[in-house]
């Protein structure tokens, strides 16, 4: 709950094999640094562009219970790379609004 919450998620929907994680229509989940923490992550975990916008995690094979552990071993995956993209994103920045040091004679 946690997790999905962190995500800007508020609904979770579940079957044998899916499990659908909705977006709330509020959430200020920055899609870029989602997209860029999905890429290879894991082919079973998907995002669908489709309103309302929502996370898709899918194994036929999988058991609701199976399901659920899985779904949750891949987010914790997920908030890891997106809090590192973050970090990076958040330095990127820093690095660029510090001033440039001052040229001294040494320097030119």
């Amino acid at each position: 709950k946690a997790m999905c919450g962190s995500l800007g998620i508020d609904r979770v929907r579940q079957d044998d094999g899916l499990i659908q994680m909705y977006f709330s229509p509020v959430s200020e989940t920055d899609g870029v640094l989602l997209l860029r923490s999905l890429n290879n992550l894991d082919p079973r975990l998907t995002i669908s562009l489709n309103k309302p916008n929502h996370l898709l995690f899918q194994d036929k094979t999988k058991n609701r219970e199976e399901m659920l552990f899985e779904c949750v071993k891949v987010m914790e995956r997920l908030t890891g790379r997106m809090a590192i993209q973050l970090e990076k994103k958040e330095n990127t920045s820093a690095a660029a609004s510090e001033p440039a040091a001052p040229e001294t004679k040494d320097s030119k």
